[in-house]
This record gives structure tokens, sequence and C-alpha cells, in this order.
């Protein structure tokens, strides 16, 4: 017999854990299943930029990234009380070079990895069921609900959130799909980096330990996920470029990520018209680390009978 929940999320990454702990917060039963490790996707490889600022104006995105920017500082904020784990959130600010020109935005920053830790920290002291190592491999409909087939035994909920990121084109969402980046770490000592820097070849990124984080390549070439050494060292020789005294600090750790992309670059949000009681929050792209709060708050929303509280017709599952 399967197993039931209120909500089955698939997917523990940023998205999928911050959508399970806010329903939690709000008296639904969540669990979460996870294909591989938690956390160890795109939540893990990429850089914490938080830039809604930089957001296109005409973009649909933006409002969007500014709502999730303004939750951030109460999000992380409780989110450090609930578990102790502190995920180095930064008001850093953001500098980007175009044109012989340096414009300043007022950005923020955060530990990604850290934030990961915090939100499977938080899954697990709230008691909420999280699977690993463990795929969907099919959501079939049963008696007014939904059950997810998975190597090990069928799951069974009301409602099914796929933010399975990368993954999540297996899943009803065939738009989704992988988007490479390689990025490096450079073992520079505290302080020499405050602030975030993007400039057209690379971007630069502080963590509180010193070391400076410089990506991104986009790569269109599927799952793969192994690490080109000319690729990093172009991402290192651009870094120097910027910021020349990070030549005298060795690589210290260099790594590929897949992003969820979809055909226009827009996450998919809300509900699938088709499956009834299935709801989408995948294919963030590079945002997907900004638009963590409000993704959960939003899916969380609709979950449970409620207005989105934001315009989201432009992220619809159904506009391909």
């Amino acid at each position: 017999m399967a197993a039931e929940s209120d909500a089955l999320v698939i997917g523990a990454g940023l998205i999928g854990l911050a959508i399970a702990r806010e329903l939690d917060r709000q008296g639904v039963r969540a669990t979460v299943l996870e294909r591989g490790q938690a956390g160890t996707e795109s939540s893990w490889a990429g850089a914490g930029m938080l830039a809604a600022q930089q957001t296109a104006a005409a973009s649909p995105l933006r409002p969007l990234a500014l709502a999730s920017a303004e939750l951030y500082p109460d999000f992380v904020a409780e989110l450090e009380r609930e578990t102790g784990v502190s995920v180095d959130y930064r008001q850093c600010g953001t500098i980007v070079l175009a044109g012989g020109r340096q414009t300043h935005f007022d950005d923020h920053c955060v530990d990604n990895r850290r934030l990961t830790a915090a939100l499977i920290a938080a899954v697990r002291r709230r008691g909420i069921r999280l699977i690993e190592n463990c795929a969907a491999s099919a959501i079939a409909p049963q008696g007014g609900a939904w059950v997810v087939e998975t190597a090990a035994a069928p799951l069974r909920a009301r409602h099914i959130v796929i933010a399975a990121g990368a993954w999540s084109g297996s899943l009803l969402l065939p738009g989704t799909r992988p988007r490479k980046g390689q990025m490096l770490a450079i073992a520079a000592p505290p302080g020499l980096l405050r602030q975030v820097i993007v400039a057209p070849e690379v971007y630069l990124v502080p963590r509180a330990d010193g070391r400076v984080l410089a990506g991104a390549t986009v790569e269109d070439v599927g799952f793969d996920t192994k690490v080109d050494a000319a690729a990093i060292e172009r991402l290192r020789a651009a870094a120097v470029q910027i910021l020349p005294e990070l030549a005298r600090f060795p690589v210290a750790e260099a790594w590929a990520g897949l992003r969820p992309g979809t055909h226009d670059d827009l996450p998919y949000l809300g509900p699938l018209p088709a499956y009834p009681g299935i709801w989408a929050a995948t294919g963030h792209f590079r945002d997907g680390i900004l638009l963590t709060p409000i993704t959960a708050q939003l899916i969380a929303n609709l979950i449970l009978g409620r207005s989105p509280g934001l315009e989201i017709a432009a992220f619809a599952p159904s506009r391909f």
C-alpha cells in the first residue's frame, strides 16, 4: 500500500526543501523525495548572488525577484534561529562593470551551501519525511489523489509538487532541460573582496572564509557535469583581470552543476491544468537561490487555495 502525505515534493534542492518547510509551517503534512542526496545538485553548485535589482525592468521575472529579495532577511533570520546554522547572508551590494562604466546595485548574496544545510536541518527538525536516493519514475491518478512510483515503494499524496530541477523534464514538464555551469573558488584571505562584482566574462562572489567564487559558464551539453580545465582557466584569468591580487592565490576548488532551464529562461510556477493537484516549481535557471523564499510562499498559497499574491501567468507550465 502506498505511503500517504498531504503533499509530496519531488526534489530536495533549495526550492523543494523550502516548499516542504513552508507547507509544514502552515499545517500541511509533506514528504520530500530526492533522486540523490538532498541539496547536492544546482543548489550546492551555485554562487549565491541575489541579483534582484539587476533583473531587467521589462522582464516578468522582476516583480517576483524583488518580492523574494524583500523576503530574504526574515527568511534567513527565522531559518538561523530555527536551526542554529549560519547561512552567511550579506547585504554586500554589487558592482557591475560594463562598457568602461561601473554601476552599483543594492543586491545581496548568501552562501547557498550553508543555506541548503540549514533547510535540510529545518526539514529534519520538523519531522518532515525526507527520502533520499530514490527517484520518481511515474505519476498516476488514484482515487482522488496521486501515486508516485519509485524503485522502493509507491508514495501517495493529494498534492504533488515537481521541484526536481534539471530532472523535471521526465516528470510531466518536458520543456525543462539541464544547462551546465562551471565555477571555481580561489583561496583568498578574508577581506580581499567585500562586494559582488559582475563583468561580461565573469562574476566574483565573496565568502566568509575569504574564498572568492568565480563563475560561470552556460553550456547546453545535456547532463554532463565534467569539469573542463580550459574553461576553469578562462574564468580564473578573467577574475584576475578584474582583481589582480587573485593571481597570488591558488584555486581551492572547481566544479560543475546543472541549472534547470526552460525555452524562455523563465520558471514553471503553478498548476498543471491537465493534472489537478500537481504543481510546478522548477526551471528557475540562474535565479533559483534568489527565488527560493517567494517560490515556497507562492506554492504553499496555491496548495492551500489562496491567491498566489503575485501575477504568475507568465510562468504558467502550460505556456509551451
